[in-house]
């Protein structure tokens, strides 16, 4: 998706939102903080994971790039696209969440873009397809 709350999955297969990912870690969370010991929290293995001797909530969204612990605290990655930067220039800082932005392109004709405006008609440069097309071939 490149930009969002799980940069590194194709858009249309990102799991959930980031708002209902979140809603299921805050119900997992609730629930795994309550059991106690690793067999009674592997017994809710479709919610908990028994880690360093603690019951943790399990990320609802595994396939989504995590930070590491030495990041800071476990979150997953935002995407790169800077607040505000999507049609104002905005300077990206590098932090998570801000890698990117963009502004308003100009007109680009499809002809420029090809190299057909470069190409030699004789003793001029061909002024559009059309003209490649008819006078310059």
């Amino acid at each position: 998706s490149v930009t969002g709350w799980c940069p590194n999955v194709r858009y249309s297969e990102v799991p959930m939102t980031r708002q209902e990912a979140e809603q299921v870690m805050l119900s997992r969370s609730s629930l795994c903080s309550q059991v106690e010991g690793r067999v009674a929290c592997e017994q809710r293995s479709d919610d908990c994971v028994f880690e360093e001797g603690t019951c943790m909530a399990r990320d609802p969204a595994p396939e989504c790039m995590n930070h590491t612990s030495m990041s800071g605290p476990p979150s997953h990655v935002l995407g790169g696209l800077c607040p505000g930067g999507d049609g104002d220039l905005v300077q990206p800082t590098g932090e998570p969440g801000c890698t990117y932005s963009y502004s308003k392109a100009d007109r680009v004709s499809i002809d420029e873009v090809a190299g057909i405006l470069d190409e030699d008609c004789g003793s001029r440069k061909c002024t559009s397809w059309f003209d490649f097309r008819h006078n310059c071939s």
